[in-house]
């Protein structure tokens, strides 16, 4: 686990992201929101390289984008 600012800000900042998905997808009945929501929230626990996390975040993002209304 690397605990630099910038990891800790991505996890805040997606994981306000999956969280906001995860609920949309639950009111919605949409599994793919949903899903997309738990992967923002819990990814950065497993992700230490700094770059590596802001981009999986920002694909992830990208990602339900164009999936939020499928």
């Amino acid at each position: 686990m690397n605990f630099s600012a910038a990891n800790i800000i991505a996890g805040v900042v997606f994981g306000t992201f999956g969280m906001a998905s995860l609920s949309y997808g639950r009111k919605l009945e949409r599994w793919k929101p949903q899903t997309i929501g738990i992967l923002l929230m819990s990814y950065s626990w497993f992700v230490s390289n700094t770059a590596l996390n802001w981009l999986i975040g920002a694909s992830l993002v990208v990602l339900l984008w164009f999936h939020h209304d499928e």
